[in-house]
């Protein structure tokens, strides 16, 4: 943690807290009843400051944000027992309807005018779930997810095999698969390619 109470880094050495490692240690701390962490207003003020009307940076000095950084971001927030207000919500939603209708494949960008791609596809996916929000067009992006399945069985950053199988889009994929599972009616045709 950062001298003043911050945020969390990744390393000791960096000097910039980030939302990822503030994530994962809030998480932790829940997860071994550390109320005075938790109750840390500097915790919560660091969150805030990566906020980025809809999304959250990286680190409150990074000015753009991305549906990875938006997903821990929102799991820390929700964590700590916020609430959003409406407005946020909503700016949240249109954040990554942005994303979703950059390219009419299906999927996700990472960022406007860039390629959809299956891992921020699961973060888009899973921020809306985590706020209470059930994506558009869930079998669009569905079918994207299965074009990403390689015929080495394993799943690429973007349909085609072009694109090498890797674990953490792998990871992406069958956790973006899961969440439809749980929360949608599939119909027989994409139960069969599942």
């Amino acid at each position: 943690q950062e001298p003043h109470g911050y945020g969390f880094r990744l390393n000791p050495i960096v000097n910039d807290s980030d939302i990822i490692s503030t994530y994962c240690a809030v998480k932790l701390a829940g997860n071994f009843s550390a109320h005075s962490l938790l109750n840390n207003v500097n915790l919560s003020s660091f969150i805030n400051s990566t906020w980025r009307e809809g999304g959250y940076a990286y680190t409150n000095t990074t000015i753009l944000p991305t549906p990875e950084s938006t997903y821990y971001g929102i799991k820390a927030f929700l964590e700590l027992n916020m609430t959003y207000s409406l407005i946020e919500r909503g700016l949240i939603i249109s954040y990554f309807t942005l994303l979703r209708y950059a390219n009419l494949d299906g999927g996700y960008a990472r960022q406007v005018g860039e390629p959809s791609d299956i891992q921020s596809t699961f973060y888009a996916v899973s921020s809306l779930y985590e706020i209470g929000f059930t994506p558009l067009q869930r079998f669009e992006t569905l079918n994207y997810v299965l074009n990403c399945n390689n015929s080495d069985g394993g799943f690429g950053l973007r349909p085609g095999d072009k694109h090498e199988s890797t674990f953490k889009s792998g990871w992406a994929a069958m956790n973006t698969i899961a969440l439809f599972e749980k929360y949608s009616q599939l119909d027989d045709e994409f139960k069969e390619r599942i």
